[in-house]
């Protein structure tokens, strides 16, 4: 019975000494899960609607869900495609990435590296073709 005890003792304080001293690497897991995440989503989105502007032959699209379930079967939670603000073009596809500023830019960061930019935008200052992750505010 004792053996037991202590067992549970050494795995508590190990698991302990793991979450305090190993965060930073969970942190960066994390992180980059989230940010191949958001990549595939939006790669899948963007061939959708190539997809949907070859069959219906326009280049003019408004709607996401034109593209369930010819060529999506369900929509991406949170993904939407902007109306324009003094933030964010419009026609852009956005995803807005959860946690604080901190968090977000560093998702942010690793998604453009990802993706070979070197840098996180300002989103009211990309150009119309721009294809990564972009800061408001």
């Amino acid at each position: 019975m004792i053996t037991v005890i202590v067992a549970l003792a050494m795995l508590i304080s190990l698991s302990a000494v793991g979450m305090y001293y190993g965060g930073d690497t969970f942190g960066e897991g994390q992180r980059q899960a989230e940010s191949a995440a958001i990549i595939n989503q939006g790669q899948q989105i963007a061939g959708a609607i190539e997809m949907y502007a070859a069959d219906t032959q326009t280049n003019t699209f408004s709607d996401m869900t034109a593209l369930v379930p010819a060529y999506l079967t369900s929509l991406p939670e949170g993904w939407e495609l902007t109306g324009g603000s003094s933030e964010v073009p419009e026609g852009f596809l956005a995803f807005p990435i959860p946690g604080t500023s901190a968090q977000k830019l560093s998702t942010c960061e690793e998604v453009n590296k990802k993706l070979g930019l070197s840098s996180v935008p300002a989103c009211g200052a990309v150009a119309a073709n721009f294809a990564g992750c972009c800061t408001t505010g």
